[in-house]
């Protein structure tokens, strides 16, 4: 339409405005695709385009919408929302953009991108079946106590930031009740609490949380209890906790010794790799350097030997003295052939997936091992991980360290096929008959999966079987949350008010 027109009995072209042979199509197809016909017609519409916006008068919703895509170009860009208060970037943009505008600071966009966020997440939040909630603490920069809550759903987290004067029974309880009802989650909607396992968070559930999430269950970290299990290895194995310790003195009192220590592999032909130090608040760490200890005992007795007469310290003569002992090779041996199990444990759990049906397996395998171990030293490590972790999964603990939720994991056998067709269950629902004889056919992977695919066959049982598997059993994302908090409170931006510190924790956290 609009593409020629007749002018004195001739057809002439309206974007190039010359003639052009009407008798046959084909000329009329070939004007069409020239290059200088398509060059012009782009340039005619980015014309009316320009003109249209000049004249262009912008809604209310219209103008939200822009705000949403400004706040989720910079979000998937990861480029926080902050950057905007730059004067340079500002004046740049400002410029440089086609109708960009004055760009507005942080005063103005950041409570309205705010505000869209959290409509968002109540949105999702009354779509979805259950809602777990993850808690973790820590303190910042500035020594405040910060909490962090998660909430997981079967889509990704909604998180919030609290800033807390004190951590203990009321701060916490309070902190959570005002997050849910800041983002509208009814109470009977939380399947599940996560924290760690300290004193006050356990009064917080017991005399405040437990009531009121009458359909919830108390998850404390699996990882971190059986971290504690870990530690009964430090402490049998004396020798070689001392080599641990007296290589991490040696390389980190002199860095060149690091330096020199990688020449040396390279001058042996050996990878120049990365010492791993270890550190207590990161499981598996000892593990790591104990056996990174062992495969280069040789080394370090060679390089040692030539480093003596350059240091005096003592740490030089002890690493020498413990990598010739034989009593030190002896538990770095045992170490090798039985520490790799516990390893894989620990580090399976510092995963974000699903392993709420297996937990109790994972427990009960680790306690089992000490039945197979041929080395007393080996042997006695592993009987007393096993009385920890008896403990720890005894239904109704007194013990400090335990887990709550271990009937509940005990329960969450039955949604896995693999282990439902071995046990022995009353079978009174008729969903729940139809699924008992239906597993004895099924070969599952992930678990979480095949329960989305039964939803139309079992609709009743699929809700309850994929509540009980979401329920998180690590605090992997509450950790990486803080990573994003101190993103946020960097050095150069001390000042900032505590509100707008938790909506950027929020947004960065989220990634919307």
């Amino acid at each position: 339409k609009h593409i020629f027109h007749e002018s004195g009995g001739f057809l002439f072209c309206s974007t190039c405005n010359v003639p052009v042979d009407y008798s046959r199509k084909s000329s009329c197809d070939k004007h069409l695709e020239k290059t200088s016909h398509k060059r012009l017609r782009r340039a005619q519409n980015e014309k009316c385009k320009r003109l249209s916006e000049l004249f262009e008068v912008k809604t209310d919703k219209q103008v939200q919408r822009r705000m949403e895509l400004f706040k989720e170009t910079f979000c998937a860009a990861n480029v926080p929302l902050k950057t905007l208060d730059n004067v340079n970037l500002k004046e740049y943009l400002e410029c440089s953009l086609k109708n960009v505008g004055i760009i507005p600071s942080s005063q103005f966009y950041l409570p309205r991108v705010f505000e869209n966020h959290v409509t968002e997440m109540k949105e999702k939040l009354k779509t979805c079946n259950g809602v777990s909630i993850v808690t973790d603490e820590t303190t910042d920069a500035e020594d405040r106590h910060v909490l962090n809550i998660l909430g997981v759903l079967s889509e990704p987290e909604c998180e919030r930031n609290m800033l807390l004067e004190s951590v203990n029974l009321k701060t916490v309880s309070q902190a959570i009740r005002e997050t849910l009802d800041k983002f509208e989650v009814p109470f009977d909607q939380i399947t599940a609490v996560v924290s760690d396992n300290v004193t006050y968070m356990k009064k917080a559930w017991e005399r405040s949380i437990k009531p009121l999430f009458l359909n919830a269950v108390h998850v404390a970290y699996v990882a971190h209890l059986l971290n504690l299990v870990s530690d009964v290895w430090h402490k049998k194995f004396v020798k070689v906790n001392d080599l641990v310790v007296v290589v991490k003195q040696a390389f980190t009192a002199c860095p060149a010794h690091k330096a020199r220590f990688r020449m040396h592999l390279d001058e042996k032909g050996r990878s120049p790799c990365i010492l791993p130090v270890p550190v207590i608040t990161r499981w598996n760490t000892w593990f790591n350097a104990a056996l990174f200890h062992l495969a280069h005992v040789e080394d370090y007795i060679s390089f040692f030997e030539e480093e003596k007469d350059r240091s005096s310290s003592s740490c030089v003569a002890d690493v020498i003295e413990l990598c010739q002992s034989p009593e030190v090779l002896e538990e770095l041996n045992i170490l090798q052939k039985y520490a790799p199990a516990i390893m894989h444990t620990l580090t399976k759990y510092e995963e974000s997936v699903i392993h709420s049906h297996i937990v109790s397996n994972d427990v009960h395998d680790t306690k089992n091992r000490a039945d197979k171990c041929e080395h007393a030293m080996g042997r006695e490590a592993l009987l007393n991980s096993a009385e920890k972790i008896e403990t720890y999964v005894q239904c109704n603990s007194n013990a400090r360290f335990c887990q709550p939720a271990a009937a509940f994991f005990n329960v969450c056998w039955v949604f896995d096929p693999n282990q439902a067709k071995y046990l022995i269950i009353p079978e009174k629902e008729r969903e729940y008959h139809a699924y008992l004889k239906t597993i004895y056919k099924m070969q599952c992977e992930n678990v979480y999966q095949l329960w989305r695919t039964l939803e139309t066959r079992f609709p009743t049982l699929a809700v309850i079987a994929i509540q009980c598997l979401m329920v998180p059993i690590n605090s992997v994302d509450a950790e990486r949350s803080f990573s994003a908090y101190k993103n946020v409170l960097r050095d150069d931006w001390r000042s900032i008010k505590a509100s707008n510190l938790s909506m950027y924790n929020i947004l960065c956290q989220n990634k919307l």
